[in-house]
């Protein structure tokens, strides 16, 4: 799904609970809230997410009652063990996307950390634009 960031300073939207109900083996999370919020410090950015959301059950797993599943997948949400699913996905990205990207060096990016950087899009995206960030840490 792709979502427009909505930015906020309310704790309670930026660290959602997700985990509803829990109780006799059975568990209800809503998985709608993550990646939707960032801190208003962010608010510069008018940024945009797909967020991908896996759960360690299928649909049908679940509507023929495999009750072995359905607990499997609630020891995985209640990090209880491996969910033994990738931990990167890979994207493909346009040349086109690539050529209007804007990339924000962190605050904290060291000089050397820069210079690959530099290195990288010069090789892989030359002339797209590098801007140091704004947002003063400390």
């Amino acid at each position: 799904m792709l979502h427009e960031v909505q930015y906020t300073n309310d704790k309670s939207l930026l660290f959602p609970k997700l985990i509803r109900n829990c109780e006799n083996g059975w568990i209800e999370a809503d998985l709608n809230t993550l990646g939707i919020h960032k801190a208003t410090a962010w608010s510069y950015q008018n940024e945009w997410r797909y967020v991908l959301t896996a759960v360690p059950v299928g649909i049908a797993s679940v509507i023929k009652g495999d009750v072995e599943a359905v607990k499997r997948a609630t020891e995985v949400i209640l990090d209880r063990c491996d969910p033994e699913i990738p931990s990167f996905y890979d994207l493909i990205i346009s040349d086109e996307a690539f050529s209007s990207m804007k990339l924000v060096a962190s605050p904290k990016m060291t000089p050397g950390n820069r210079a690959i950087l530099d290195a990288l899009v010069q090789k892989f995206a030359p002339g797209i634009e590098v801007a140091k960030s704004t947002i003063e840490l400390s």
